[in-house]
């Protein structure tokens, strides 16, 4: 692990997957969790803080198309089949210390993955910068290639702020909402989100609402910026979640599936895909051409 400390903060990001092991406000009264993370592997569990690309969220039985060419991604994770936040995640990544930043580096080469159904050449760069005003993360992904590429990326942190979520309060504006049907294995219609009761327009405790969709449409403001607040009334605590337009989605998750502390958190988890999107279900889907890049940025605030 590699831990910073600058403007009253610590992050740590864990060297396999180049993901948020932990985000820490650092004070007089102690230092102060913000995020579910974890210190050993043994504790890490449900992508905790994880760095999800090429492919996040699903890919319908693990497999894709490029034109007429169907490939398979084999030899990472699955679930009922489907590869689950392939691959990023379970590869070692470079990372060192620059001032107030983490730099994390990865270099997929159609060399050594195109075996595991991904013959393309890709750069990612990420810095988890600490400002004094919260974390900044920023990302950047070129094709090296010659031929191109599909890329997906989101990010998997648990905002954790006291207790289970159940108490706190989300807001959360978006005009459509992406769920898994009922087999797992695509996206039911997609619908307001009030449509399924789970619009968090207007602050709204979580209570015992099971979320695990992706909001798209996202409200800007004048910067571009997408803002998700989360709060806990009773231990007067807030945070913001924003994000930029090259993240035009967020996936919202209740964290029902951790074991060491479920729904202790909510993963708010900014994106550029919906799921199942390189399967041509939803949208976001991303191409890059040869020397194409792309670069997003999101960041994490806590006001109390």
């Amino acid at each position: 692990m590699l831990s910073l400390e600058a403007h009253g903060q610590r992050v740590t990001v864990n060297p396999r997957g180049g993901g948020l092991a932990r985000y820490t406000l650092l004070g007089a009264a102690g230092p102060r969790e913000v995020l579910l993370g974890y210190d050993r592997e043994d504790e890490y569990e449900g992508a905790m803080g994880d760095v999800l690309a090429p492919f996040p969220n699903r890919v319908r039985d693990s497999r894709y198309t490029d034109g007429a060419t169907v490939r398979e991604i084999t030899g990472f994770s699955r679930k009922d089949g489907h590869s689950v936040h392939a691959f990023a995640r379970e590869l070692p990544w470079k990372l060192e210390t620059v001032g107030a930043a983490i730099h994390a580096d990865l270099d997929v080469t159609a060399s050594s993955f195109a075996p595991r159904g991904y013959p393309y050449t890709l750069q990612l760069r990420l810095r988890y910068r600490l400002e004094p005003d919260g974390l900044m993360v920023e990302a950047r992904a070129e094709n090296k290639g010659s031929n191109r590429a599909p890329f997906g990326l989101a990010f998997h942190p648990y905002l954790a702020l006291a207790g289970k979520i159940d108490d706190a309060v989300l807001t959360l504006s978006a005009g459509d909402l992406y769920k898994f049907n009922e087999n797992l294995d695509g996206l039911a219609p997609v619908l307001p989100p009030a449509r399924l009761g789970l619009d968090f327009t207007h602050p709204k405790r979580i209570g015992d609402h099971v979320v695990n969709g992706c909001y798209g449409k996202l409200p800007r403001d004048h910067a571009g910026l997408a803002w998700i607040t989360l709060e806990e009334p009773s231990h007067r605590r807030k945070a913001v979640v924003w994000q930029d337009g090259g993240f035009p989605f967020v996936q919202i998750y209740t964290g029902e599936v951790l074991v060491r502390n479920p729904r202790g958190g909510l993963a708010i988890e900014p994106s550029t895909v919906t799921p199942f999107a390189f399967n041509g279900d939803g949208f976001g889907a991303l191409w890059l051409e040869s020397g194409e890049s792309f670069a997003g940025a999101w960041g994490i605030r806590v006001i109390s």
